[in-house]
């Protein structure tokens, strides 16, 4: 099981080649969705993996919808209100390791799903408050947006909620996530709405949760650049942040000009200084990042952000 930082009990990831379900206790058309994609083929990806399991999980009784929540995640929309969220990575990892199993491991794991769909626990019901608290803001760009839609629009239809972002500057854009240990899980649009929260009022709680975090900032001197360090998988998401901004130049923010390259990497001068402005644009420029972001060079105005030519 995938265990969030915050909300644990609501992502129930799971751990799919560990429980066994014969073949026998499943419905005829569960065993024939576990057959039928996958049998033979060298190595499956994330995406052949996708294709097949949806299909076969939208079958499964209670289960009114399957949201696509990133390449190794799905999100199922459970009879009642429940959301129970199915990992993918551990199964993906059995099937090509064990390839002449592989009906195996997918029979039983749609027999788990199965059988926790049908015995819920109470730890799988979360509430506003909870839901509310776990949300963070992400810093992304309009390629990972592209990608993404594509993604949800190629496995759950071309009716499915596209990903709930709002432009920064440029190619930035702000995204919402669930804060979890193995990094933020990034929602659509209309996520909320269980919940009673409405799009806009997601991007505001996100945005408080964050701020309400950063009680001290560590700031690097690098040559002429300061770089801020707070959080790996938050640092570029301080951009979201005005209480930050106005920390750090209190004489007045619209001087300031950030790189950030990549989701841990957030770095800064002043416009004034030519020097350090060639050496942020170097440094913006870095290549191969993971979670890169943008090459562009964003400058302080007015409590926001413009690209800085």
């Amino acid at each position: 099981m995938i265990i969030a930082r915050k909300l644990g009990w609501f992502l129930v990831a799971f751990l799919l080649s560990v429980i066994f379900c014969p073949r026998d206790l499943l419905p005829p058309a569960y065993a024939q969705s576990a057959r039928d994609p996958v049998p033979t083929a060298p190595a499956i990806s994330a995406a052949v993996l996708r294709k097949h399991m949806i299909p076969a999980l939208k079958t499964l009784p209670k289960v009114r919808a399957v949201k696509v929540i990133d390449e190794m995640t799905l999100d199922l929309e459970i009879e009642g209100g429940r959301t129970v969220t199915v990992g993918l990575a551990n199964l993906l990892d059995n099937l090509n390791r064990d390839p002449g199993e592989r009906e195996r491991y997918l029979t039983e794991a749609l027999g788990l799903i199965i059988s926790i769909i049908d015995k819920p626990s109470a730890g799988h019901q979360v509430t506003r408050e909870q839901f509310a608290a776990a949300l963070v803001p992400v810093i992304k760009n309009t390629e990972y947006r592209a990608a993404f839609d594509a993604t949800v629009a190629q496995t759950s239809g071309k009716g499915a909620p596209p990903l709930l972002y709002r432009p920064i500057a440029g190619d930035v854009i702000l995204v919402v996530g669930l804060d979890e240990a193995k990094g933020p899980q990034i929602l659509q649009s209309g996520r909320g709405k269980p919940f009673a929260l409405s799009d806009e009022e997601m991007f505001e709680q996100a945005t408080r949760n964050l701020a309400q975090r950063v009680t001290s900032l560590r700031v690097v001197a690098m040559g002429p650049l300061r770089m801020i360090e707070f959080d790996p998988n938050y640092n570029a998401s301080l951009l979201a942040v005005d209480a930050v901004w106005a920390s750090i130049a209190p004489e007045g923010e619209d001087d300031l000009i950030v790189a950030v390259p990549a989701r841990d990497t957030l770095a800064y001068t002043s416009v004034k200084d030519k020097e350090a402005v060639e050496a942020l644009r170097e440094f913006a420029a870095l290549p191969n990042l993971p979670y890169a972001i943008t090459t562009e060079l964003l400058c302080r105005k007015d409590k926001g952000w413009v690209v800085f030519k």
